[in-house]
């Protein structure tokens, strides 16, 4: 088998497992967009089905209008720019503590070199 063919086949082989792989990562994603606009009933009924027979969009009715899904956004927001912001502050002040030991080190190297070039030389 030549190497052309070959690598020709692992190319082929790669894209049908991406092929296969993105098949199940996606297909909740789907399922949740398309009982997105079913209606009860059709989402109760004990025969699955990708697409709605009677779209609807009672269920974004429902979820703006029942729910508190605008303060629960707002409270997720509020928890994940927090987080984000303490870790941010948290990770520059050990990033300056690393900085600040790596100066020292090099600082310190340097002088003992100046310690040794001063004191080799001959005046």
């Amino acid at each position: 088998m030549s190497r052309t063919v070959r690598r020709n086949l692992l190319l082929a082989l790669r894209y049908t497992l991406l092929i296969i792989m993105l098949t199940f990562v996606l297909s909740p994603a789907l399922w949740l967009f398309s009982v997105a606009f079913k209606t009860q009933p059709e989402i109760l009924s004990g025969v699955p089905s990708i697409f709605p027979n009677e779209p609807t969009l009672d269920n974004f009715r429902s979820a703006f209008a029942e729910q508190a899904i605008f303060r629960s956004a707002g409270n997720s927001m509020l928890v994940s720019v927090s987080a984000a912001f303490s870790n941010m502050v948290v990770l520059t002040l050990r990033k300056f503590q690393i900085i600040k030991k790596e100066v020292t080190r090099v600082s310190q190297a340097w002088r003992e070199k100046a310690k040794k070039v001063l004191n080799q030389s001959t005046y």
